[in-house]
């Protein structure tokens, strides 16, 4: 995975900059939503996906407290992924169109950007991966979380000794072997990836002052 675990800070600091940006968050939408403003559909859309984000980084957080390993690279994938799917919003001809064809339950990865091309999950993320190129690690780390996989079994045993070929077995939703510290690099990933979301949100909400512009 990227290299988030370069800084001096503790996995606990970066566990209350998290909690900060779900505050953000909040504090971007009230600044832009109600009050007697216009509301758009696109503006509908921009609240699923804060809800989203709220929703998994919240939990997130409460996985990693529980050192339930496995659940939390799956939910840093579907945040990577509300990510992606936010962007589209600055991709498309019509983004009032777009939300509103998406409310009425059309699949992201169905509809077309602006230059014609269908806005697949490869398509989202080799968009951003020219501001983020991190993310491709990323995406490849956690893809592996949300379909049974090798990474489910190999996490229910571990080598007990190489030269007997014996093994320990271990069945339970957390690993208590890790420690907080261990999640830091998880951690970093995610404050990134919601500091992502806040400012396209931000951005977003801005221009929807009238009829959002493709971006």
């Amino acid at each position: 995975m990227a290299d988030f675990n370069r800084s001096a800070e503790s996995a606990s600091d970066i566990l209350n900059d998290i909690a900060r940006t779900e505050q953000e968050l909040l504090e971007i939408v009230a600044r832009y939503v109600g009050l007697g403003r216009p509301m758009y559909a696109a503006h509908v859309f921009l609240m699923g996906v804060g809800r989203r984000t709220l929703a998994q980084s919240r939990a997130l957080r409460q996985l990693i407290e529980d050192k339930n390993h496995l659940v939390v690279l799956a939910l840093i994938r579907l945040q990577l992924d509300t990510a992606f799917r936010l962007h589209a919003v600055f991709w498309v001809d019509d983004p009032e169109a777009f939300a509103k064809q998406v409310f009425e339950g059309g699949q992201i990865n169905r509809i077309k950007a602006a230059d014609g091309q269908p806005m697949t999950d490869k398509y989202l993320k080799e968009k951003l991966l020219a501001d983020y190129p991190w993310m491709q690690d990323v995406y490849e780390n956690t893809s592996g979380a949300v379909h049974f996989s090798a990474r489910h079994i190999s996490a229910a045993f571990s080598v007990k000794d190489v030269e007997e070929g014996t093994i320990s077995l271990a069945l339970g939703p957390v690993d208590p072997k890790h420690t907080l510290e261990d999640y830091r690099e998880l951690l970093a990933v995610t404050r990134h990836i919601n500091a992502i979301i806040n400012e396209a949100l931000e951005i977003a909400f801005d221009r929807l002052g009238a009829p959002l512009a493709a971006g």
